[in-house]
């Protein structure tokens, strides 16, 4: 059997983002993943039944470390001589690359899961298109998670050579016996939904992934907290003093209007008063829970300068009691923090409920109605891919890879990225249409089954194993000093 070695520069990417994957190629490969140390390379030995070498590699750009990684891999490569070298995540990438090319591996393989110099500025970001750069070069064949990656690859011309998206894009695909409604025990949901707190009727929209700054966390719980703080007013008695002198108010059953922190406003016609008196303007205000009225009368030349108060409001009421946010993610304050006022909305909103991480999201994306992530940058979501599976429509960024799972209007709703009152809208708008969040949530698994299944992923993949290994054998053949 060829060599087949998997890289990238933590344990946890091979462990999450090639679940299965490394055991089925383990059938037709010698599989080795090779990544820093961490519990998370012995829990992949164990469940995909490859090898593994440990490799100390760092996120962070760190020049003497890297060094010292650079010439690890180069060692071991020539030690093993692996047929393939397939890597993932920046970092390895890019040492993974430089030192295969430096050991004459005949094959060297980069997926690309996402760009990071697109959003940066200034020297970082000349350094970082300079590193993926060099990456390429030094790599055979370069595969971009999705379109949205090929056309930022092609726009910053980091590479002159052929960009392949394998299948549909995704790194792995989606397990659809794994996340299936079905898969999950009722007795488990209802257990989690009694812990969270929360009731059968309520509307949960789901937040999955690090919470960060660049997840749009700040945008989501700023629109989620105007949403929970919308009430309205009902039952008002319509009275004033000096007008019922030459007036009569009749009391309205029902009158309902919008209030909130800012000052709305609301015209309401003749017909919600006895016909002697023309109301020209009503002027609602939630201030310290004081209704305020302006009033003009025709027929009795009564014109007031001031404001009266409305004698008998009754009732106010949130609008959206039954609404909830969940997420479920680790709060990340080293990297990219969200903002101390993010932080207290979620400590103190008692319709938001952070779960911190967890090892299984299905229970979670069970009670869910709808995922949210306004993400500013992303490869190829596996929240987004994990939700449809599950039949839950998504609200997301227009961003690479989001837009390519999500159809705006069939399986979920596109918005413009860092706009908290577009993400407010698009929430509102699934509250308060029932019929088209169902028309979205059966659409959602339907389309993830149609595109992204793992399997017919994992099956693209070893034939592009196949079809590289057998031109590069031919390649050697006839020109045995080539090195690619």
């Amino acid at each position: 059997m060829k060599k087949l070695f998997r890289i990238a520069t933590v344990p946890e990417s091979l462990d999450i983002l090639l679940r299965g994957q490394l055991r089925y190629l383990n059938q037709f490969y010698k599989v080795t993943a090779i990544s820093s140390p961490g519990a998370e390379l012995d829990q992949l030995v164990q469940r995909e039944g490859v090898k593994s070498y440990e490799i100390d590699m760092q996120r962070a750009i760190s020049p003497l470390r890297d060094l010292v990684s650079l010439w690890n891999l180069y060692r071991y490569f020539q030690k093993e001589k692996p047929d393939i070298v397939h890597s993932i995540t920046p970092k390895a990438g890019l040492l993974a690359m430089m030192a295969a090319r430096l050991a004459g591996v005949p094959v060297r393989m980069h997926t690309f899961t996402g760009l990071i110099f697109p959003y940066k500025t200034g020297i970082l970001k000349y350094i970082l298109i300079l590193m993926d750069r060099l990456l390429c070069a030094c790599a055979t064949h370069i595969y971009p998670e999705g379109k949205g990656v090929k056309e930022d690859l092609e726009r910053y011309n980091i590479t002159s050579k052929n960009l392949k998206i394998i299948a549909n894009g995704n790194v792995n695909g989606i397990d659809l016996h794994h996340f299936d409604r079905a898969a999950v025990s009722v007795e488990d949901i209802d257990l989690l939904r009694e812990r969270l707190a929360i009731n059968l009727d309520d509307f949960v929209f789901i937040f999955l992934g690090r919470i960060v700054k660049d997840k749009g966390v700040n945008e989501l719980i700023s629109a989620f907290k105007s949403i929970s703080e919308l009430s309205n007013v009902q039952e008002i008695t319509i009275t004033s003093e000096r007008a019922s002198q030459n007036e009569k108010f009749v009391r309205q059953p029902m009158l309902t209007a919008i209030t909130s922190s800012e000052e709305e406003m609301l015209t309401l016609s003749e017909s919600y008063f006895q016909h002697s008196t023309s109301v020209t303007g009503l002027n609602l205000r939630n201030r310290l829970g004081k209704i305020i009225y302006r009033y003009q009368t025709t027929k009795s030349g009564i014109n007031p300068t001031g404001d009266d108060g409305l004698q008998g409001v009754q009732q106010i009421h949130k609008l959206y009691p039954n609404v909830k946010l969940l997420m479920v993610g680790a709060l990340d304050e080293a990297l990219n923090p969200i903002l101390g006022l993010t932080r207290a909305e979620i400590d103190n909103n008692p319709h938001i409920i952070s779960t911190g991480f967890v090892t299984d999201v299905r229970p979670y994306l069970a009670l869910g109605d709808c995922l949210v992530l306004p993400s500013y940058r992303e490869g190829f979501p596996n929240a987004v891919l994990q939700a449809g599976a599950m039949g839950l429509p998504s609200i997301v960024s227009d961003i690479n890879g989001c837009n390519e799972i999500i159809t705006n209007g069939i399986n979920g709703l596109i918005i413009p990225a860092k706009s908290e009152e577009a993400l407010k809208n698009a929430m509102l708008q699934l509250l308060n249409d029932c019929d088209f969040t169902k028309n979205l949530q059966q659409s959602s698994r339907q389309r993830i089954k149609e595109l992204y299944s793992h399997q017919h992923l994992w099956d693209e993949l070893l034939l592009e194993y196949t079809a590289v290994l057998n031109k590069s054998s031919a390649v050697s053949r006839a020109n045995p000093t080539s090195n690619n």
